[in-house]
């Protein structure tokens, strides 16, 4: 085959830039080893003016770095289980292949208490930093000065682990921060479904720019908010929440606020009209998901991995206070929690005793399954992709007597296999 004729970044954004099914990973901006891709508003562009924003002339002599990078670009899905996990996922296997599930939580209590769900990621990468597993972590920090935005930062002391702590509902491309580690660094990936398929997929084809990525957690997620859209329009302007006093933000069913604001922003001063948002009797504003949906990424509407299915580790609230259902997917996985619980840094549960939790889990993990094969169905034929979502992380195929909805509703989950 010619130089000319392997795929690269022209193909890239007709196919997956273009068309919006970009997940805005940033794993290709990571691979290229020309540094002639950029990042801005959650997208990948061409930074080289004599290529043109839809060319790459180095692409042209033979350079397919981006093309290996994308997890949504002609994706291989059972080579990579099969070298991951011994086998592809089978059809029933929704939420992913799994070791072992339970319910876990910090012990210390300032790792508690800064967490998320009971502060389980947190304690994981502390212990791990402190036993000499990793040397830093890549996850979502915040943005000096501005309050809830989110920025890929790299972590390497506890103290820096908790600052980070938490978790955000916009979109942070974490990847991005693997550029300000010394390649001999040894680090965790702390991030969304997409990021940790784009990592699996850039080990898998060998680049060298995510070797030092030695441990993925794969925080469980249906989709992310637009700043502008949720943090500016939906909570400054339309509830009028000061954004500096927001101490977290959760999604339970619905979005719920947790602020330091007296007054409550405009619900202090009664219902807001044409909203269903309001105070709850714990003073947290709770918002109906229905209100905050339309602020979602539409990149977020093509992606079938609601657990982070390529992830060492899943984890996610699942609806429940202070507990994390977590997925053991690896043996690296299962050594690591197994580690921690032995220092005492965490206690743990049987999931099962979390029915409800499991509930939210099997529910929404169906549910994504459905979501690329109906944004493909709504694209202008004009405009190409060869992602639908049935290369990668499949969806359960349609039934003759009821359509895609029908077998997905109609699919047993199998029972975790053993560790």
């Amino acid at each position: 085959m010619p130089p000319s004729a392997k795929p690269h970044w022209e193909d890239l954004f007709r196919e997956v830039v273009q068309t919006d099914t970009c997940s805005g990973c940033a794993a290709c901006v990571v691979a290229c080893p020309r540094k002639v891709l950029g990042y801005r508003d959650t997208h990948p562009f061409q930074m080289d003016e004599p290529s043109g924003p839809a060319g790459c002339r180095f692409g042209e002599a033979g350079c397919d770095a981006c093309v290996r990078a994308c997890h949504r670009f002609h994706l291989d899905t059972d080579t990579i289980e099969g070298e991951r996990f011994g086998r592809p996922r089978a059809p029933d296997e929704l939420s992913g292949m799994e070791r072992q599930r339970l319910a876990l939580r910090a012990v210390q209590p300032e790792v508690a208490a800064r967490g998320q769900d009971g502060g389980l990621v947190s304690a994981l990468l502390i212990w791990a930093m402190e036993t000499g597993r990793i040397d830093g972590a890549v996850v979502a920090g915040p943005v000096p000065g501005q309050p809830w935005r989110a920025q890929p930062t790299l972590v390497e002391t506890p103290d820096e682990v908790l600052r980070c702590a938490g978790s955000y509902y916009t979109y942070s491309p974490n990847l991005l921060a693997l550029a300000e580690a010394a390649p001999d660094r040894r680090l965790a990936l702390v991030s969304v479904p997409c990021q940790v398929s784009g990592v699996v997929k850039s080990q898998w084809r060998k680049l060298k720019k995510f070797r030092q990525v030695v441990f993925t957690v794969g925080l469980m997620c249906s989709e992310t908010f637009t700043e502008t859209g949720f943090l500016d329009e939906l909570l400054h302007d339309r509830l009028e929440l000061d954004l500096g006093q927001v101490r977290k933000v959760n999604v339970k069913g619905r979005v719920l606020v947790t602020t330091d604001q007296a007054d409550r922003g405009r619900l202090g001063r009664g219902p807001l009209p044409g909203s269903r948002a309001r105070i709850g009797d714990d003073g947290l504003i709770e918002i109906p998901l229905k209100e905050a949906r339309p602020t979602a990424r539409p990149q977020c509407h093509w992606c079938p991995d609601f657990a982070a299915e390529w992830a060492d580790l899943a984890a996610g609230g699942l609806g429940l206070e202070g507990w994390t259902i977590t997925l053991l997917r690896t043996e690296t996985g299962l050594d690591w929690v197994r580690g921690l619980l032995a220092a005492g840094r965490a206690e743990a549960r049987p999931a099962e005793e979390f029915p409800t939790g499991l509930a939210v889990l099997d529910r929404l993990s169906r549910i994504q399954r459905l979501r690329p094969g109906r944004q493909r169905a709504r694209l202008d034929p004009a405009v190409p992709t060869g992602y639908d979502g049935s290369s990668a992380l499949r969806p359960v195929p349609a039934a003759p007597d009821g359509g895609a909805a029908a077998a997905v509703a109609a699919a047993p989950t199998a029972p975790p296999p053993r560790a």
